[in-house]
C-alpha cells in the first residue's frame, strides 16, 4: 500500500507497541542495518494520558514546488535534555511542553503523520494543546502557515486565494518533511515513513482538510447558500465570481489520496461542496468535534450539516457549552479576541476539560486509523464510553 523504508511495518508496529516491547526487528547482530543497537520503544499510554516521549518542535521554511515560501511547524517525538525548559512559539510567549530543534527520538519510528491547518486568522501553532500530546505519543505534525491568512498577515481582500492555496500549503509541507525524512544525514533522518497521512484542521482549517480527503468543491452551493441566509462566510465570498472561483479550484485543488481519514475541529462550510452538500458523500472517514455554543460559524447551520452530509463513516463529537475556539490555545494567545476564554463566567464550557477531552478522542482515532490502536482505543470511540460523560456526547455514523 506504501513504500516501505526499514525493518518497521505499520502492522508489526500496531502489534508491539500494544506490547510495550521493541517496534523494530533488530539486525542479524541484534543491531539495525547498519549493526547499532536498536532500543526498545517505549510503552504506549492510554489516549487520555500524557504519552511516553519528550516532544520536539522545529520551524521550516522552504519555497515549495509551487513557487511559495512557507512557514512550517512539525511536532516530533524527540530526546529532551533533563532540565531543558519549554521554548515559546515566537513571536507570542505561548510555551507548553515542546523544547526546539532537539533530536528526535527515533525508538518507535518512523511514526505516523498529521497534517494539520490553522484556522481563519490563525497559526500554524494555534492549538498545541493537541499537537504536542499526539507528538507525545508518537505521531508526528506538520503545520503551516497560511499566508496571508494568520493573525500576523491577514489580508482580508485575499480570502479566495487562501482558499484555493491551502490544501496545496498542507500537502507541499508533508512532502517538505518527508524529503527530510529521507536525507540519512538530516535532523529528521527516519522520523516519519512514507505513507498514508491524516489530515486535521479548525474551522477554514476543517474544510482544507476535507477537501484533501476527498470531499469535491462546489463553489454554487456558497451562492445559494448566501441566497437564502448569512453569515461570516457570505461577508468574505458572496461578492465573488463563482464561475471564476470553481475554475480555479478546478485547475487547482486536488485531494490528496493518502489522506485516509480528517479530523475537522469546528467544521462547517458545508455549502462549499454544493448546494446540499453533496461533494461530501464521498470524503475519508472523518472525526468531527464542534461545540453547541459555536458562535462563529454555529453549530446547527454550519457543523452539525456537515456532519449529516457527510458519507460516511463517521462521528461527531459535540461539546457541550463548547465555542468556536475550544479546540485551539487562542485565550493564551489572544484573550480579549473572544468571550470564550472567560470560560463558565461566560456561559462556556472549561478550555482544560475541553482540550483534554478532544486531545484524547484525536489520538485514539489518529492511533486506529493507523492500525496502531493501543487497549482502550476502539472503545473511547464508541458512543457509549461518552454517555456519563457531562461535557461530551459522540454519535457514530456507519
Amino acid at each position: 500500500m506504501f513504500e516501505t523504508r526499514s525493518k518497521c511495518s505499520w502492522t508489526g508496529l500496531a502489534g508491539l507497541l500494544s506490547l510495550g516491547i521493541l517496534a523494530c526487528r533488530p539486525g542479524p547482530e541484534g543491531g539495525d542495518a547498519t549493526g547499532d543497537a536498536v532500543e526498545a520503544a517505549p510503552e504506549a499510554h492510554p489516549a487520555q494520558e500524557r504519552g511516553p516521549y519528550g516532544v520536539g518542535a522545529r520551524t521550516l521554511r522552504f519555497t515549495d514546488s509551487r513557487g511559495k515560501a512557507l512557514v512550517v511547524e512539525v511536532w516530533y517525538p524527540a530526546q529532551v535534555p533533563e532540565g531543558a525548559s519549554p521554548d515559546p512559539y515566537a513571536p507570542t510567549t505561548l510555551a507548553r511542553s515542546a523544547v526546539r530543534d532537539i533530536p528526535a527520538d527515533l525508538r518507535g519510528g518512523p511514526y505516523p503523520m498529521v497534517g494539520f491547518s490553522h484556522g481563519f486568522a490563525g497559526i500554524r501553532f494555534q492549538s498545541v494543546y493537541l499537537t504536542e500530546h499526539l507528538a507525545s505519543h508518537g505521531i508526528v505534525v506538520v503545520a503551516p502557515d497560511h499566508s496571508r491568512n494568520t493573525f500576523l498577515d491577514l489580508d482580508e481582500s485575499a480570502v479566495i486565494d487562501v482558499l484555493v492555496e491551502r490544501p496545496g500549503d498542507v500537502t507541499e509541507s508533508v512532502d517538505a518533511l518527508l524529503r527530510e525524512a529521507a536525507d540519512p544525514s538530516g535532523w529528521a533522518a527516519g522520523l516519519v515513513q512514507d505513507g498514508p497521512w491524516v489530515a486535521a484542521g479548525h474551522s477554514f482549517g476543517s474544510f482544507t482538510s476535507l477537501v484533501l480527503g476527498g470531499a469535491q468543491l462546489d463553489y454554487r452551493g456558497v451562492e445559494a447558500f448566501c441566497n437564502r441566509s448569512w453569515n461570516i462566510v457570505c461577508g468574505y465570498a458572496y461578492d465573488a465570481d463563482v464561475a471564476g472561483v470553481q475554475a480555479r479550484m478546478d485547475a487547482t485543488i486536488t485531494h490528496d489520496p493518502r489522506v485516509i481519514a480528517t479530523l475537522p475541529l469546528s467544521p462547517g462550510l458545508w455549502y462549499g461542496f454544493g448546494e446540499h452538500g453533496e461533494g461530501l458523500a464521498d470524503a475519508a472517514p472523518a472525526l468531527f468535534m464542534a461545540g453547541d455554543r459555536d458562535q462563529i460559524l454555529g453549530y446547527n447551520q454550519d457543523a452539525r450539516p456537515t456532519f449529516e452530509h457527510h458519507g460516511g463513516p463517521a462521528s461527531l463529537a459535540t461539546f457541550e457549552r463548547g465555542g468556536h475556539y475550544a479546540f485551539s490555545d487562542i485565550c493564551d494567545i489572544a484573550a480579549v479576541l473572544t468571550s470564550e476564554c472567560q470560560e463558565e463566567a461566560a456561559g462556556f464550557c472549561s478550555l482544560e476539560a475541553a482540550h483534554q477531552a478532544s486531545a484524547t478522542l484525536a489520538t485514539a482515532y489518529i492511533r486506529e486509523q493507523f492500525g496502531l490502536g493501543v487497549a482502550g482505543d476502539a472503545a473511547l470511540l464508541q458512543a457509549d464510553a461518552w454517555e456519563q460523560d457531562a461535557l461530551v456526547s459522540l454519535e457514530i455514523k456507519p
